[in-house]
């Protein structure tokens, strides 16, 4: 087999603050192939941010990786200084669609001449090719190619929600980290941006890692997933596996937040509880304290990501993942029963 893209593997990330330090990310592992789209999964503070800023070198002053590996094309990259990532990781081979990417766009200068800078910062390509580029992602991201000398307060949310996917695109870069593309995004622009990362990835030869609270959004669009709970990686594998045959409570539960047209009279539930604030070493499941199948063993060590059985590229760290079925079958008979009563 060839070698991923990119590897995340034993990630270890902390956040030193004056009353002491937090652990963000725990023994974090996850790959991600060319030509692939992975999804990032878990609810807010779980430390998926964290990683995309890692991957880039954009942890904030305080944060550190403290242990593990990140490897771009098999080179390891965590180490590298701020100018190694700007000379060789950042734009040109990974770009960021940030968070409330439509605040990234500078609003005194017109897309043509960010678009300018980039190119002149990061590359060598003259005037001519950086425009000639611009002007085929326009198009491909469905935004009419006059309008690259606009500013960016002459286009709509969702217009320049594009333009940030086509300057992420620019310098044809091998992956792009998505970090909550659609969330400011009304639900009809949500489902054009998403069509236009799918037209993307049929047009261009190019990774995603897309990071999001939505599970319902990674089982439509992404090819793979790591679902992730208070800095740990619950679960990781491909969307048909964690899909059809979850071996985490975190993502049997996560998925029961969303409709799903398999149960269309389902009732969707909440998970009880808040993610942890973890400080010193994570010594224990982050998630015991909310599992409805916890064993004191869970509160002993911290699982390991370990294979589930007969399928070694379905991994999860759930020390009771070969009773998941039988588990998940006699809580729903619960709630049946419970219901009935009622």
């Amino acid at each position: 087999m060839s070698e991923p893209l990119l590897e995340v593997e034993d990630l270890h990330i902390r956040y030193e603050t004056e009353t002491g330090g937090i652990a963000a990310v725990t023994d974090a592992s996850f790959a991600i192939d060319d030509g692939e789209y992975h999804g990032l999964v878990g609810e807010s503070g779980c430390g998926k941010s964290t990683i995309a800023k890692s991957i880039i070198g954009g942890l904030d002053a305080n944060g550190r990786v403290s242990a593990g590996t990140i490897r771009y094309r098999g080179e390891e990259i965590q180490d590298f200084t701020d100018d190694e990532y700007s000379e060789r990781i950042r734009w040109k081979n990974i770009s960021m669609i940030p968070q409330a990417s439509m605040n990234s766009l500078d609003p005194v200068m017109r897309i043509h001449k960010q678009a300018l800078d980039l190119a002149e910062v990061h590359t060598d390509w003259s005037e001519e090719k950086t425009m000639d580029r611009l002007e085929e992602l326009f198009d491909i991201v469905g935004l009419p190619p006059d309008r690259m000398r606009d500013y960016p307060h002459q286009f709509s949310g969702g217009m320049q929600q594009r333009v940030v996917i086509a300057l992420a695109l620019l310098l044809e870069p091998d992956l792009i980290i998505a970090d909550e593309p659609t969330t400011a995004l009304d639900v009809i622009m949500q489902d054009q941006v998403m069509a236009y990362l799918q037209n993307i990835k049929e047009d261009i030869d190019v990774s995603l890692l897309m990071i999001t609270h939505d599970i319902s959004l990674v089982f439509e669009e992404c090819d793979s997933m790591t679902v992730m709970h208070g800095g740990q990686v619950a679960e990781s594998g491909s969307i048909r596996d964690v899909f059809y045959d979850p071996r985490h409570p975190y993502s049997i539960l996560l998925q029961k937040t969303f409709p799903d047209i398999r149960y269309p009279d389902q009732e969707l539930t909440t998970i009880e509880g808040t993610p942890p604030i973890l400080s010193g070493e994570v010594s224990e499941c982050t998630f015991a304290d909310r599992c409805p199948w916890a064993k004191p063993e869970c509160r002993e060590d911290a699982p390991p990501l370990e294979p589930t059985e007969g399928n070694p590229a379905h991994v999860n760290s759930c020390i009771r993942s070969h009773e998941m079925d039988q588990l998940a079958a006699e809580e729903t008979r619960h709630a049946e029963v419970t219901d009935d009563n009622d």
